[in-house]
């Protein structure tokens, strides 16, 4: 732990300990931190939630706790089918999250396939948890309307009548990989991350992200924290940032790079 931070952990995660630290870092003092379920996408060993766990504990609100699948090839994820072990491993491991913190408020975090794992099993979880988002969705609108139903209600600051579950989804235009999935298995996945849910029981937050994104130190503290520790849920102002600009001409000016270097004639090796 850091030295800031002088905490038990094992008293800290049975909510025992106060944390009086919180105030000298802009947010509220709690009794017990809030579980913050992480699940990741595709063709990833997630070393993000390692960032995420550090920050949380960091943070003295926050206990991020991973949920793994394993990996996934974008070939099996786009042309094969997921086998439904995937499925119930996820299934498990929540669940027993869910039974081992009963003190505790849950929110779930879902990166990319993560959300359209967890828009499957949802409803069978039988829990309310306080904060549902996902990040890159894949998931089919009409799972997410039944995932909401599996958040707590909340209400609006600008709409007083309003007082619904939903779906916490953060999107960007600038994410091509929900809108590849849709396109090659439309039956399967949506472009929810690229373009956004527009459904009643989603809040669509735009950004402009490439799709790895969301899982940076920046996005945890800005858009995460703010939402679990004072209930503000927070719209990016215009949808982008100096520092997303830069990244999304990154990526796509490696991308055509490697594609410029693919497409060189091979020049020949012969010695003369």
């Amino acid at each position: 732990m850091s030295d800031t931070h002088e905490i038990d952990l094992e008293n800290f995660l049975s909510g025992e300990v106060s944390l009086q630290n919180n105030e000298t870092m802009g947010v509220p003092s709690l009794t017990r931190p809030h579980i913050m379920i992480m699940l990741h996408g595709i063709r990833t060993y997630a070393d993000w939630m390692d960032e995420f766990i550090s920050e949380g504990l960091l943070s003295g609100i926050i206990i991020p706790i991973p949920v793994s699948y394993g990996n996934i090839s974008t070939a099996k994820f786009l042309f094969g089918n997921i086998d439904i072990s995937t499925y119930r491993s996820v299934f498990k491991q929540i669940k027993d999250i869910v039974n081992d913190h009963p003190n505790h408020d849950i929110s779930v975090f879902c990166h990319s396939f993560g959300s359209k794992i967890f828009s499957e099993i949802s409803d069978l979880l039988d829990y309310q948890f306080r904060y549902i988002i996902f990040a890159g969705s894949v998931a089919l609108p009409y799972h997410s309307e039944i995932t909401a139903k599996c958040s707590e209600k909340i209400r609006f600051r600008n709409d007083i009548s309003s007082h619904r579950s939903i779906i916490i989804n953060d999107c960007s235009y600038v994410d091509i990989w929900p809108r590849i999935a849709s396109l090659i298995r439309g039956n399967r996945y949506s472009s929810a991350g690229s373009h956004g849910f527009h459904a009643n029981r989603a809040m669509d937050r735009k950004f402009l992200y490439t799709h790895s994104q969301y899982m940076s130190k920046d996005h945890f503290h800005e858009y995460l924290v703010p939402l679990i520790s004072n209930k503000e849920c927070f719209y990016p102002i215009g949808g982008t940032s100096i520092s997303s600009i830069i990244q999304m001409f990154k990526f796509f000016y490696n991308k055509l790079f490697q594609r410029l270097r693919r497409s060189k004639p091979a020049r020949s090796s012969i010695s003369i």
